[in-house]
C-alpha cells in the first residue's frame, strides 16, 4: 500500500495521484461501498474516498433536511474498518474525510493521509486536531477566500508542512465558466507546496486540463450510476467516464486549452457558494447543559453544521468566559450568551 515517503515523493514529482471521491454514494449500503470499490479499481485510480461523520455531532437536527438526509447515508466505525481491509486486499488506497472530531481520531487508525474538506477550511480546531496527527494532508479550498486559506495554511503550518491545496469550486455539478483553474497556480505560487484540482464537473475534459496545468492531485466524484437517489449522484463520474479520464491521464492526450475554464488569477465566491458555505460550514454549539454563571470549558462545546453562528475559530474566544444564563444542550451560542 502507499506509503508516506512513497506518496510524497509521487506528488513531488509532479505524478498525478487520482481519488475517486465515492464519499457517500454508497447510500448507507456496506454492500455498494464494496462495489465502488470494485469499479474504482477496474478504473485505475490510485486511490478511493468515503466521508466519516456522526450525524448527531455533525449537523445540529433544527436543519432537519439535512440531518435526515446524512443520518440515511451514514457509515458506522465497523463498516468502514471492513471497507479499509476490503481496499487492502484489492490494492487501492483506502481514504476518508472526517466531519467530527472524533472521525479524525477513528481514521487516523486506519488511513495514511487525511483529507478535509472544504466546509472545513474555517474549522481551526479541526484542521489543529488532524495537523498534528503528522500525517500529510490534501485540503479543499471550496467556498473560501483567498484570506481564508491563508489563515487555513498558516494553522495546518504550526503543525505539519506536509500540506496539498486542491482549487474547488463548490458547485454541483460546476458549470465551465465558473471553472477558474488559474487558482491552481496562484495557490502554489503564494503557500509553495503541490496543487491540484478537486472536480466537480461531469466533464473529463475539465481535470484533464488540470492535470496539463500541473495539478498533482486530481479528485472527481465517482457513482456506479448516476440515476441512483441521493444528493452527490448526478454531479458524479460513472465508471466508463471514470475509466476514461484515467486512461488518458496515464498516456497523457490532453484537450486543447478551453479558455473559458480558465477564468482569472482572483479568487471569488459564487452565490451557489455562498449559499451552500451556510449549510456545509459550521458553528460552535453547546454540548452540554451549562448552568449560569459557569466558566466555558471547551468540553462543553461542539463545532457543527449549519454555519449560521459564530464560525469555529471563535471558540478561543468563548472558552474562558462565563455564562450570562442558563445555556441548554445543543444550543447555537451567541456572544450575547457570555460575558
Amino acid at each position: 500500500m502507499e506509503t508516506k515517503k512513497s506518496y510524497l515523493e509521487r506528488v513531488n514529482k509532479k505524478d498525478c495521484f487520482v481519488i475517486a471521491e465515492a464519499g457517500v454514494n454508497h447510500n448507507g449500503s456496506l454492500r455498494i461501498a464494496k462495489q465502488l470499490v470494485d469499479s474504482a479499481v477496474e478504473c485505475g485510480v490510485d486511490a478511493i474516498k468515503f466521508q466519516t461523520y456522526n450525524t448527531d455531532r455533525l449537523v445540529h437536527n433544527s436543519d432537519k433536511a439535512q440531518y435526515y438526509m446524512l443520518r440515511d447515508l451514514e457509515l458506522q466505525h465497523n463498516e468502514f474498518r471492513q471497507l479499509k481491509k476490503y481496499c487492502d486486499d484489492k490494492n487501492i488506497l483506502f481514504l476518508s474525510t472526517p466531519h467530527t472530531d472524533a472521525s479524525v481520531d477513528f481514521l487516523n487508525k486506519i488511513v495514511p493521509i487525511f483529507k478535509i474538506g472544504s466546509g472545513d477550511l474555517n474549522n481551526f480546531p479541526m484542521l489543529e486536531q488532524i495537523a498534528k496527527k503528522e500525517k500529510p494532508i490534501i485540503l479543499s479550498t471550496g467556498m473560501a477566500t483567498m484570506n481564508e486559506i491563508e489563515e487555513a495554511v498558516d494553522t495546518i503550518r504550526r503543525y505539519n508542512n506536509d500540506l496539498v491545496l486542491l482549487h474547488c469550486v463548490t458547485m454541483y455539478p460546476c458549470p465551465r465558466q465558473y471553472t477558474n483553474l488559474r487558482m491552481m497556480k496562484v495557490l502554489h505560487d503564494k503557500f509553495d507546496c503541490p496543487v491540484g484540482f478537486s472536480s466537480h464537473s461531469t466533464n473529463i475534459d475539465i481535470p484533464l486540463t488540470a492535470v496539463l496545468l500541473g495539478a498533482s492531485v486530481i479528485e472527481v466524484h465517482f457513482t456506479l450510476n448516476k440515476k441512483m437517489k441521493g444528493p452527490d449522484h448526478k454531479a458524479s463520474l460513472n465508471p466508463k467516464e471514470l475509466k476514461e479520464l484515467v486512461t488518458r491521464i496515464k498516456i497523457e492526450d490532453f484537450p486543447l486549452l478551453d479558455y473559458a475554464i480558465m477564468g482569472s488569477n482572483i479568487k471569488r465566491l459564487t452565490e451557489e457558494e455562498e449559499r451552500l458555505s451556510k449549510i456545509v460550514r459550521k458553528s460552535i454549539y453547546s454540548f452540554v447543559n451549562i448552568p449560569e454563571n459557569t466558566k466555558i470549558t471547551n468540553k462543553m462545546l461542539i463545532i457543527k453544521r449549519p454555519g449560521i453562528g459564530i464560525p469555529p475559530k471563535g471558540i478561543y474566544t468563548i472558552i474562558g468566559k462565563t455564562t450570562k444564563h442558563f445555556i441548554r444542550k445543543n444550543t447555537l451560542i451567541k456572544m450575547s450568551d457570555v460575558k
